[in-house]
């Protein structure tokens, strides 16, 4: 999974010479960095910047993460519900 990634990902950053602050990394799956980033949803909903609209949000369940279109595969006879 994600957490999985973060060291490997930490490596190859810092062998490709990539500059960080490798001793406090910010973490998108760290709770506090999820509160943050729903704070700032709330604020957009609030000013009226959110609607829902026509196209979703791939979800996977599995991973717990966002897909890109091109990563989805559905049987023949589907039919979305979203």
């Amino acid at each position: 999974l994600a957490s999985s990634q973060v060291e490997v990902q930490r490596a190859s950053f810092e062998r490709w010479g990539v500059m960080g602050e490798w001793d406090a990394p910010y973490i998108t799956m760290d709770p506090a960095y999820e509160a943050a980033e729903l704070r700032v949803l709330a604020g957009m909903v609030s000013a009226g910047l959110v609607r829902r609209g026509l196209r979703p949000v791939y979800w996977s369940p599995v991973s717990q993460t966002a897909l890109a279109e091109a990563e989805l595969e559905y049987r023949d006879d589907h039919t979305s519900v979203a």
